[in-house]
């Protein structure tokens, strides 16, 4: 029986030190040269927008009893009117390609991203506002990081004007 098991692991010693290296390697380069070429096109791209534009916004949230009534009330009331609104729930409906979409999907990250504000500017680039850690303090009861938050966010869009 330990016989079985050492000729397996030699198998795949042996795999990873010859052929699995020469496979693994390149494709490895391959997909990192892609990344990187991918996250250069979307920072021109949004450099390109925010030049002729000035500022580009999206906002991610979701249909989350959590923050549902205060990012109706206290958020998007008060984001100007060319900001791009995407609802985390309806995210099925979205179009892959489209550049909010992209966006949101190179600078959201995969945690903690929901809800979320992106602020595109020509030579600051993109900054990021992320709501979700503010919420869960503001569900124990400590309501100041989630205004000190709001109140930042807001003042960074009307400092980009």
């Amino acid at each position: 029986m330990a016989t079985e098991q050492k000729s397996n692991l030699g198998f795949w010693n042996r795999f990873f030190r010859g052929p699995g290296v020469i496979l693994l390697v390149p494709w490895a380069i391959v997909v990192l040269f892609g990344l990187l070429v991918y996250s250069l096109i979307m920072t021109l791209l949004v450099r390109a927008v925010c030049l002729f534009r000035g500022r580009y916004i999206v906002f991610v949230h979701s249909n989350s009893p959590v923050w549902l009534d205060f990012i109706a009330n206290d958020i998007l009331p008060h984001l100007p009117a060319d900001t791009v609104i995407l609802n985390w729930s309806d995210r099925l409906k979205w179009k892959w390609f489209s550049f909010p979409v992209r966006l949101f999907k190179l600078y959201g990250g995969d945690t903690n991203f929901n809800p979320m504000g992106l602020v595109c500017t020509t030579f600051r680039g993109v900054k990021t506002f992320r709501f979700w850690d503010a919420f869960k303090e503001c569900k124990h009861g400590n309501e100041k990081p989630l205004e000190e938050l709001k109140t930042n966010f807001f003042a960074y869009i009307e400092r980009t004007k």
